[in-house]
């Protein structure tokens, strides 16, 4: 079960992120505006052995939830436009 965790960004403003029901995170909404690979790094350094795609955003892709992937969509200067999430 996904449970909704809430945690202060840099701006005080409050942040919804993700964890599993393990507590482990699941979603990454603090990395929307850093460039794609800084992002990738972040994830990989919780998940080790997770397949991350980097996409263009509004890219068409399967609606299948794997719990070993993320997905990450960029915008055109090739930075996070929306929270990366583990499915």
């Amino acid at each position: 079960m996904i449970s909704p965790i809430h945690i202060k960004g840099d701006n005080n403003a409050d942040m919804s992120q993700e964890s599993n029901s393990g507590g482990e995170q699941t979603s990454w909404p603090e990395l929307v505006g850093l460039p794609s690979t800084e992002a990738e790094n972040v994830i990989r350094g919780i998940y080790k052995n997770i397949t991350i795609q980097i996409l263009p955003e509004n890219s068409m892709v399967t609606m299948d939830y794997r719990e070993d992937r993320v997905r990450i969509f960029t915008d055109g200067e090739g930075k996070v436009a929306t929270a990366p999430m583990i499915g």
